[in-house]
Formats: C-alpha cells, sequence, structure tokens
C-alpha cells in the first residue's frame, strides 16, 4: 500500500506543475482530456484544485503507511525478542544439574539479556529493509514510467554507489559486529564476578582494577558500535550533494536541449520529489544492511 500511494503522488508531481505553468497544454493530452470530460472540467485552471487535493491525499496517505508499517516492523521484531528471551530462560531453567555446573553463568546472562535483543534487532532491520527495497522499487517504476532514461541513470548511479560503499565496509562491519558481541559477554562475565565476589574485592581493596576492566570492554564495544554507526550514515552526507549536482546536470541538458520551461519545469520537479523520496529509502535500506 505504501508503495501504491508513492506510485500515486509521485505521478500527480507532473500533471499538478503542468496545470500551473502550461494549463492549456494540460488538456491536449487525451487521457488528461478523458479524466477531464468525466469530472466535468472544461478550462484548464479548473484543474488546479482537484490534482493539488489529489496531490495532498496521495502524500499525506503515503507518509501514514510509512509509519504504520515502522510501527508494525518495530512491533513485531520486539513481540518475536520478548518471547524468544522468555524460551531461552524457560529451557535454560529446565536442563539438568550436570548442565548448570558446565556452564559459564555469565554467557547464559548475555545470552538471554543481551544477544537475544540482538536477534530482535537483526528481525527488525531486515523487516525495514524489505520495506525500504519494495519502496524503493515503486519509486523507481514510477520515475521511469514518467521519464526511463533520466530516472534510469539516475537510479542505477545511486544504486551503483551504495553497492559500491556496502562492498567495501562489509568486512569492517562484520569485524565490529563480533568485538560488540565478545565485548558484551566480557563486561557480564566482569559484573558477575565482582559482584559474586564483592567480599574478597573489598578485603583486597580491588575495585579500581574491575573497574578498569569494565571500562575497556565498555568502551571497545562503545567504539565498535559507532564505527558501525558512522559507516552507515556516511553515504548519506556523500549522496545528498551528489544528487544536487545531478539535477543541475540534467537542467542543464535540458536547458541546451531547447526543452522550453513547460516541459523542464514538470521533469525537474517529479525528479527533486522522486529523489527527495528515494535517497531516504535507500540509506535506510543500506542502514538496515551495516
Amino acid at each position: 500500500m505504501g508503495g501504491i500511494a508513492e506510485i500515486i503522488s509521485l505521478g500527480a508531481v507532473v500533471p499538478f506543475i503542468a496545470v500551473l505553468t502550461a494549463p492549456e497544454q494540460v488538456l491536449q493530452n487525451p487521457i488528461a482530456s478523458r479524466i477531464a470530460g468525466w469530472a466535468g472540467i472544461s478550462a484548464p485552471r479548473e484543474m488546479i484544485v482537484p490534482l493539488s487535493v489529489l496531490f495532498c491525499v496521495a502524500a499525506i496517505v503515503a507518509g501514514v503507511l510509512r509509519v504504520a508499517q515502522l510501527w508494525f516492523n518495530i512491533r513485531f521484531a520486539q513481540v518475536v525478542g520478548s518471547d524468544l528471551s522468555a524460551e531461552v530462560f524457560r529451557r535454560t531453567l529446565y536442563q539438568p544439574y550436570t548442565f548448570h555446573l558446565n556452564q559459564n553463568t555469565s554467557t547464559i546472562l548475555a545470552f538471554v539479556t543481551q544477544k537475544v535483543s540482538v536477534v530482535a534487532s537483526g528481525l527488525q532491520a531486515t523487516l525495514n529493509f524489505s520495506t525500504s527495497v519494495f519502496l524503493g522499487i515503486s519509486i523507481i517504476g514510477a520515475l521511469l514510467a514518467i521519464n526511463a532514461p533520466v530516472a534510469l541513470a539516475t537510479a542505477s548511479l545511486l544504486g551503483f554507489f551504495y553497492y559500491i560503499f556496502a562492498r567495501q565496509s562489509r568486512l569492517a562491519l562484520q569485524k565490529n559486529g563480533e568485538i560488540q558481541a565478545q565485548e558484551s559477554v566480557h563486561y557480564v562475565k566482569v559484573l558477575q564476578e565482582s559482584l559474586g565476589g564483592i567480599r574478597d574485592v573489598l578485603l583486597d581493596n580491588n575495585q579500581e582494577i574491575f573497574l578498569s576492566i569494565f571500562r575497556k570492554s565498555q568502551r571497545r564495544a562503545a567504539a565498535a558500535g559507532s564505527k558501525n554507526y558512522v559507516t552507515g550514515s556516511i553515504p548519506r552526507f556523500v549522496l545528498e550533494p551528489a544528487a544536487l549536482l545531478v539535477l543541475v546536470g540534467v537542467a542543464a541538458v535540458l536547458a541546451t536541449s531547447g526543452a522550453g520551461l513547460a516541459t523542464m519545469l514538470p521533469l525537474m520537479g517529479v525528479l527533486v520529489f522522486g529523489a527527495q523520496r528515494l535517497m531516504p529509502t535507500l540509506q535506510t535500506a543500506y542502514q538496515m544492511y551495516a
């Protein structure tokens, strides 16, 4: 539904801008002429209000559906994560005593409290990634229907950039994820050992030793998470000025080719609006991958 709303909102941009810049040319289009006749519209200026309403409704519906989809993804991942955590804890409690004697309690604690949350976050990222891919395909399809050469070139450049960046950063992302997983077990173990043996810690005055170990482990985990976050955010800040340059280039090509203002404005409007919709979608998909 979100993809359909995006297609409708993009499709409404061209006639909306066209009716503002060259209303007399709109009714020359056979489809627009039939729709106008069905709606009882005889003058081009009478199409401004209906097209404005259509554009606003489509944009609002698209926004509402995106929020609803985001809420569903988050809620579903939270429910699955909660059930999975409870199931892991239940199975742990029902294990025989010999099992607990041979297991490291800090490992079990880290798995129940943190690793399951990571799995839930991964599920949420997968759902958000799938949603972003579907929306991206819908937006690209709408742009292709409006102007295939320009839309194909723009989408190919953006997609190729994200593919190269994802391929180059894959190993670093994987390494940082492994560091976070290892350090989460480590600092839980430090907490358990220090608090479980608090009597010896106080008698030997070892508070600073445990604190130093805990702080180093936390900082390594936080640094790895920060690196992954920065890696996931970089493409956005690189692509925003790059997309602006592409739009300027398209405008220059259209102007030098002799295209009139009535032709340029609707096309540039839909490209700007499409890029504004497409770039956050691609960025979300990349961040979910990261």
